[in-house]
């Protein structure tokens, strides 16, 4: 959600985003919508706020930095990209994996093959990691931001702000190649195989330098896994529009 600053505070984003709510509801039936917001980002809560929005759980953006340790595999695990023989196979473990998330849909091979194409994904930025049986043991889906947008820094914390609005511009033209993972790894029986491939994503980019972003909710069983792969973290706040109340005990699986 962006407002140019000339038209910012007289309720244009209030409005688009009940718009869309409405919009949804109408055409698709939508009976939640979520909004992830930066914390620190007071701006954008009351925003939402008005919108009919309440902030429900605290994410947590997991970031790994290039380099780190060599990933550990078992001699009996590969690590193949999948092709369309595997969708059934991938929604039918994600549908397992999900099941008890609050914000999870089940998913089909279609509607599987739909997400990935409308994310600007292809079944090449699907990474797994199978057994001798072809089992899926861990799967990951790899979004490279790049496409979408280029990622600027409008504050470096920790650096005076005159030098910070100095050095801003540097960061789009940084060889740094930012990838977020969408999808958590699947089965928590093979922790080591899902911490395997979290920690073979980087090799299997192009890229010399890569950073992974891992949005992630604590209370989700993936967390173990991805807080042992990943070194920072900054919170997002999760906010929802709901025809009913959630249960703040289960995980949220967003998609």
């Amino acid at each position: 959600m962006r407002v140019h600053p000339a038209v910012r505070r007289r309720g244009v984003a209030t409005a688009l985003i009940k718009h869309a709510v409405i919009r949804a509801r109408g055409e698709a039936g939508i009976e939640i919508a979520w909004a992830a917001v930066m914390a620190g980002n007071e701006p954008s809560v009351r925003t939402f706020s008005r919108a009919g929005f309440a902030p429900i759980r605290d994410l947590v953006l997991r970031t790994r930095l290039p380099g780190g340790p060599r990933p550990r595999r078992d001699p009996a695990w590969q690590l193949p990209r999948a092709d369309d023989s595997d969708l059934a196979a991938l929604a039918d473990a994600l549908n397992r994996a999900n099941a008890g998330h609050n914000l999870w849909r089940p998913c089909t091979s279609d509607s599987l093959a739909a997400q990935l194409s409308g994310a600007a994904h292809s079944l090449a930025d699907v990474p797994l990691v199978v057994d001798r049986d072809d089992l899926i043991l861990a799967a990951g889906v790899v979004f490279d931001v790049w496409r979408a947008f280029t990622p600027r820094s409008v504050e470096l914390r920790g650096v005076p702000c005159p030098l910070s609005r100095a050095l801003s511009p540097l960061v789009s033209h940084a060889p740094l190649h930012l990838l977020q993972l969408r999808h958590r790894a699947l089965s928590e029986a093979q922790p080591q195989a899902a911490l395997f491939l979290l920690r073979s994503i980087q090799s299997l980019q192009s890229a010399w330098l890569s950073v992974r972003l891992v949005p992630i909710d604590p209370l989700d069983p993936a967390w173990p896994t991805i807080a042992r792969a990943t070194q920072l973290g900054r919170p997002l706040h999760v906010m929802i529009w709901s025809t009913a109340p959630l249960d703040e005990r289960r995980p949220l699986a967003l998609t």
